[in-house]
């Protein structure tokens, strides 16, 4: 476990006793660390909410939807758990469930986490989508804070509250 007050707090490793033995039954990705957040600063322009959704994602060679569930959402793009790796740059029409709404756009892979999922950005939402988002996520945002406020939860920008408890994709920080 990571010191704490260290560039390493919060994060936690695992070593295998047999020198030079793999622990993981796929080949791992070398190079740079898709955990580690290197750039300096926020890259998000709209603030995320933890969520739990449907989302049914096409791209133009599937024949049938890939099915995934939604971890967070913004106005910019969303965070989509999944087995299925899609490339980075791939163009996607999702469907998305958010209560009783069913929210479609296209949208754009820009970041992938191989076992865990995909960050897409949103494009070409249309209008009545977009004031549909919009319409979710200041509910979202009431009830964080609402939520917040009886834990006694600081919703100062920049720290991330959440009634739904740690999840293992929040340390993914590349996400979009």
């Amino acid at each position: 476990m990571g010191v704490a007050d260290t560039s390493e707090a919060g994060l936690l490793g695992v070593e295998t006793i047999s020198h030079g033995k793999c622990i993981w039954d796929v080949p791992l990705q070398t190079g740079h660390d898709l955990f580690v957040h290197t750039r300096g600063s926020e890259r998000r322009q709209f603030a995320r909410f933890e969520c739990q959704a449907s989302i049914e994602i096409r791209t133009s060679s599937s024949l049938a939807p890939i099915r995934g569930r939604l971890v967070d959402i913004s106005l910019g793009g969303c965070y989509a758990e999944m087995q299925v790796p899609l490339k980075v740059g791939t163009t996607l029409d999702l469907i998305i469930w958010l209560d009783q709404t069913k929210l479609r756009t296209a949208a754009l892979v820009t970041s992938i986490h191989p076992g865990f999922g995909i960050g897409v950005k949103f494009i070409a939402m249309g209008k009545s989508e977009r004031h549909q988002l919009e319409e979710h996520l200041a509910k979202e945002a009431s009830r964080k804070k609402d939520t917040a406020a009886r834990l006694g939860i600081s919703t100062t920008p920049g720290t991330q509250t959440s009634a739904l408890g740690p999840r293992l994709p929040e340390t993914l920080k590349s996400r979009s």
